[in-house]
């Protein structure tokens, strides 16, 4: 990294100064050399100019510094006709020579400010002591917060709070999973766990929404702790402190969002205990009137599901229907072993009966939500990329089993004659010109009988469909706009031969793009449905739709398409026939930009999720 320039002595300072005729102090910061262009608060003469300069004396021989921000004010310094220098002023703290300078101390920082409110100018020393007062409030109710966490946290409390960068950790970083360790050492199960982070919480009176980040840390510790305990500790709820935090919790984004399931075992008496518990929290109008909303919103998700079986009933003769609705939040992966649907809700997983509407918990994993699926030789297993492991799922709720761990983020698992293939993609650093980054390495493996993987084709550009039958292996390589070629390869190993260039595969989105049928590859190109054989041949296009193809199934009669941009805002589901015939529109579903697709094939017929609904195509 280039070093970083040299803070401006006093001397810089004294000589623009001695060059200056006249002084303007400019509302907003410098950029480039120049004042931003905002309002001119005070305009100093000449015989004015030495008290200007007593108040942006600095330290001398402060270290380099560079503040993010362009400053809060500007300091034009003029001569008889033309600028001779800029100084930014930032945070009542310190001051930038504008040009080849870092940052550096004031001696006296609101020194400024209270020279401009002798002028008249009173807003800019207003704003800097309301801000020292917030500063002040909040190391107070830092010290408080820090007071109130659980014993076992407090050394560790930093990592929990803010990661390498400074940055507060995701909700996936390990430091939860060891802050859940050392609660667990203390010698409490997860139920009193939960309680003393329900109280913990409840020690804030911060707005719901816009809290301090160091306030996040039990909202993710909650959600590594046991469904059924941290139900149980809500419903025992009863002091103010750990009331407000159960409140809190129940309402939170993440929760209401991906942990529906909970949500709807609160009983609605303990709403009310709730909301007239909230009533009594010293809140700001603002904050109070947002945490209301949000609790209301959680006690509607609880009230939903009474009208759900009749809503889904009323669907089900039709051809394109909803027959399913995720009990936590959106639907992850969906697979059928061409009889049994299963997907996973948020963190569990789950097996669906899309005759009766209902979803049967298999298992619940903790952490990160991200869970693939496949059927391996009829055998349920849940593929933990971050984790990088593999486990068995009993289809008869008896919990899960590890089949292989240590992997090497492995991603996108499919079924070829009963072996588990996938792809494997870790990250790799790398130094180049000396900066450190990483790449990302692809390569197709199969799991073998001891566990163990083996490389069936290094992948190069990387996975973008994957699909297998018996005996072969079949995937494509594409670049960002989706434009590529398809590739086949033998389970066994061996040279990939390619099969056909691809236009634009599908949508990043919605899957799958690419099919096996029978001796074909079916597979999404732009507005195309195209075919060509398993075995090499020349590919031929079999339909030509009036939108882009995002996904795609093969049912009795045909295929069912998702049509749409990408962006687009709803997608129409297409039945188009295999024997000729007029594409036939099953129906138009809305969508947001962040809603991802899955779509297998059952019975001959297409099931899809689309967020938080399982959808029959046929």
């Amino acid at each position: 990294m280039p070093e970083m320039p040299p803070p401006p002595s006093q001397s810089d300072i004294d000589a623009l100064f001695a060059r200056a005729r006249s002084a303007r102090v400019i509302e907003g910061g410098a950029v480039h050399g120049k004042p931003m262009g905002g309002q001119v608060l005070a305009t100093f003469k000449a015989e004015e100019l030495p008290a200007l300069r007593e108040a942006l004396r600095i330290v001398e021989g402060g270290p380099p510094f560079h503040c993010r921000c362009l400053g809060d004010l500007a300091i034009e310094l003029r001569g008889l006709f033309l600028r001779v220098g800029v100084l930014s002023y930032h945070h009542g703290q310190s001051v930038r020579l504008e040009g080849a300078f870092s940052d550096a101390d004031l001696v006296d920082g609101p020194a400024l400010l209270r020279l401009l409110a002798a002028r008249g100018v009173t807003e800019p020393l207003a704003r800097h002591e309301a801000d020292e007062r917030d500063l002040a409030r909040g190391d107070t109710e830092r010290d408080r917060w820090m007071e109130a966490a659980p014993e076992a946290l407090r050394e560790g409390m930093l990592s929990l709070e803010a990661g390498p960068l400074g940055l507060p950790p995701v909700d996936g970083d390990v430091v939860f999973d060891a802050g859940i360790a050392a609660l667990r050492a203390s010698g409490d199960d997860d139920r009193a766990i939960a309680s003393r982070l329900f109280a913990w919480l409840g020690t804030s009176t911060s707005p719901w929404s816009g809290y301090p980040a160091y306030e996040h840390a039990p909202l993710v510790l909650l959600q590594r702790l046991s469904p059924e305990a941290v139900l149980a500790a809500l419903l025992a709820a009863r002091d103010d402190d750990t009331l407000l935090g159960a409140a809190r919790y129940a309402a939170d984004h993440q929760v209401v969002s991906f942990r529906k399931r909970f949500v709807r075992e609160i009983p609605d008496e303990m709403f009310v205990r709730f909301e007239v518990r909230l009533a009594r929290v010293p809140m700001t109008p603002d904050g109070l009137a947002d945490a209301k909303v949000r609790l209301s919103a959680a006690r509607a998700i609880a009230t939903s599901a009474r009208g759900r079986a009749a809503e889904l009933a009323a669907q089900r003769g039709r051809d394109l229907a909803c027959v399913a609705v995720s009990e936590d939040g959106p639907f992850g992966a969906l697979v059928t072993d061409g009889q049994t649907l299963a997907a996973v809700d948020v963190y569990t997983v789950v097996l669906i009966d899309p005759e009766r509407g209902s979803l049967a918990p298999l298992t619940t994993y903790e952490g990160s939500a991200f869970t693939d699926l496949v059927f391996v030789d009829g055998a349920l297993l849940a593929m933990r990329g971050n984790e990088g492991r593999v486990d068995r799922i009993a289809l008869d709720g008896g919990g899960r089993s590890v089949v292989a761990s240590e992997l090497a983020r492995p991603l996108d698992p499919v079924d070829s004659g009963g072996v588990l293939c996938f792809v494997s993609a870790p990250f790799e650093d790398r130094i180049v010109s000396g900066m450190r980054s990483s790449v990302q390495r692809a390569s197709l493996v199969r799991l073998g009988k001891s566990a163990g993987v083996e490389v069936i084709a290094p992948v190069e550009a990387g996975v973008a469909a994957l699909a297998a039958d018996a005996t072969h292996l079949y995937y494509a390589t594409t670049n960002l706009e989706r434009e590529g070629a398809l590739f086949r390869v033998a389970r066994a190993g061996g040279k990939p031969s390619m099969l056909a260039k691809v236009g634009r595969l599908g949508h990043a989105t919605a899957q799958p793009a690419l099919v096996i049928a029978g001796d074909h590859a079916v597979f999404a190109d732009g507005r195309d449905l195209r075919r060509v054989p398993v075995g090499g041949g020349q590919a031929v296009t079999l339909h030509r739709t009036d939108a882009p193809i995002g996904a795609l199934a093969v049912v009795s009669d045909g295929i069912v398409v998702i049509l749409g941009e990408m962006s687009d805002g709803s997608w129409d589901v297409v039945h188009l026939p295999s024997k000729g015939g007029k594409p036939r529109k099953l129906g138009t579903l809305q969508r947001r930009p962040y809603h991802r697709l899955k779509m297998v094939s059952r019975g001959g017929e297409a099931f899809f999720t689309l967020d938080d609904r399982l959808y029959r195509a046929r």
